[in-house]
């Protein structure tokens, strides 16, 4: 069972308002249950015992299937029926996706409309035009689908009519040409000349011991591979520019020591010499030598 992050925007959510608070545990729990494409079977005998694995005695099938119409009423999960087994699938799910496919079918693999208690799962599909344009310089026109989206309309000698929004016509990232540089983990010299070269104050020594530390990785744990040490060093000055640490440029191997360190230096300096001059003035009212 994969791990979930669930959104602060769901205490606030008008579609989660409308569940009971018994549908909404049940709701909550199915985040948990659903695979990384938010779907899973939705026969309630299933449902009971991933859901509620501790809990079979107290949550029935009839109560499980009730919640279910309930979350598919608020439109929170789409119910259909694939080679007559039926599934669900959550809306607007929009977790991070690690799976490369979903262990179950999507809606629009459904192959017949569901039972009329059951949210009809209304996903766009591919259509094939009937009467493709012999004139392959003619504008290509666009239609509105049910939903409200465009329909793409490929090239006339294609003959075919894509609609946006399904999986398989889902743009693909595009990636930069070639391969990614391999990063190479910067030397303490290297950091000490940029660092002077920005004119930042904080420690080279420090930078690559912190990132060496945390196996160049940034961010929090278990964080990203660094791309860019540099970029790094960036982020560092301007951090140390909006606490004021700041200083001019200096060469390198060159410690600066900051402006609260010397302020303390001299308080403790002056603190010493009143202290050393009190002794001495009671040594002198004593009649002992100072």
């Amino acid at each position: 069972m994969p791990n979930r992050i669930v959104r602060e925007g769901i205490l606030t959510s008008r579609r989660v308002n409308r569940l009971t608070a018994a549908e909404e545990v049940f709701y909550r729990r199915l985040l948990s249950a659903v695979d990384d494409f938010g779907r899973t079977f939705a026969d309630p005998s299933l449902l009971r015992a991933g859901v509620y694995p501790l809990r079979l005695d107290e949550v029935g099938e009839e109560a499980i299937e009730g919640y279910l119409r309930a979350c598919a009423a608020a439109d929170l999960l789409v119910l259909y029926t694939v080679d007559g087994e039926r599934y669900l699938e959550l809306l607007r799910f929009r977790q991070q996706v690690r799976s490369k496919a979903s262990k179950h079918p999507a809606p629009a693999d459904a192959q017949q409309v569901p039972t009329p208690c059951v949210a009809p799962a209304t996903r766009p599909r591919t259509k094939t035009n009937p009467n493709p344009n012999p004139n392959p310089e003619a504008k290509s026109k666009t239609k509105p689908t049910e939903e409200g989206e465009g329909i793409d309309a490929r090239p006339a000698d294609a003959g075919t009519l894509t609609l946006l929004g399904t999986e398989e016509n889902r743009p693909k990232a595009r990636r930069a040409p070639g391969k990614t540089a391999r990063f190479v983990p910067p030397a303490v010299e290297e950091v000490r000349a940029y660092v002077a070269e920005l004119g930042a104050v904080f420690s080279p020594e420090r930078f690559v011991s912190f990132y060496e530390q945390r196996g160049w990785r940034t961010g929090k744990a278990p964080g990203f591979p660094m791309r860019d040490w540099r970029a790094a060093c960036r982020d560092w000055k301007s951090r140390d520019d909006e606490e004021g640490r700041t200083g001019p440029v200096r060469p390198a191997g060159l410690q600066v020591v900051p402006d609260w360190k010397k302020r303390r230096e001299e308080e403790d300096a002056a603190r010493a010499a009143a202290e050393i001059a009190e002794a001495e003035s009671l040594r002198r009212e004593k009649g002992l030598p100072c």
